[in-house]
């Protein structure tokens, strides 16, 4: 409280990488051996849904302990060859990534039944984190907020993509 007893404004932002689950609309590239994703290059953070549920759930306990904070959350950067590698090993499918440009992206979860806006903003959040923005940040702020390490994707696709494939 400040002085005049309002309630002072004390934001806490949560910067989320995109979900290992968003790989469930990549199912049936995986199954026929082939992981289509935009990524170029580079390497871009993924996380777990259930970490980031974590994470707000511990911070909506204490809020104040939070006060002013901005957490990053993230559960691993990997390249394209990262990803399908992962998936082959955990899942046990031969898996091979291939990269698409942003248009074939926006189309292929177009195709899925996302809506032209929603598939636009996926590719774009994608784009940005090419572009490096969260460089220098290696493992985020997970286990800093809920006391455990975040997910590993390999953990990920074990646990919860292979029955999919199965």
């Amino acid at each position: 409280m400040c002085a005049q007893g309002k309630v002072k404004f004390s934001p806490i932002i949560l910067r989320c990488a995109p979900y290992y689950q968003n790989f469930y609309g990549s199912l049936l590239g995986i199954q026929s051996g082939t992981l289509y994703y935009p990524l170029e290059t580079g390497k871009i953070p993924h996380v777990d849904f259930m970490d980031v549920g974590k994470a707000a759930a511990t911070i909506l306990v204490a809020p104040e302990a939070h006060a002013n904070q901005t957490y990053n959350l993230i559960g691993e950067f990997q390249a394209g060859n990262q990803i399908a590698a992962a998936i082959a090993l955990k899942a046990g499918v031969q898996c091979k990534y291939e990269n698409v440009d942003d248009d074939i992206a926006v189309a292929a979860f177009e195709q899925l039944g996302l809506q032209p806006w929603i598939a636009n903003g996926n590719v774009e959040v994608l784009t940005w984190l090419r572009s490096g923005v969260l460089a220098g940040t290696d493992t985020g702020d997970i286990q800093k907020i809920t006391g455990a390490p975040a997910t590993r994707f390999g953990d990920f696709v074990r646990d919860n993509l292979k029955p999919m494939l199965a």
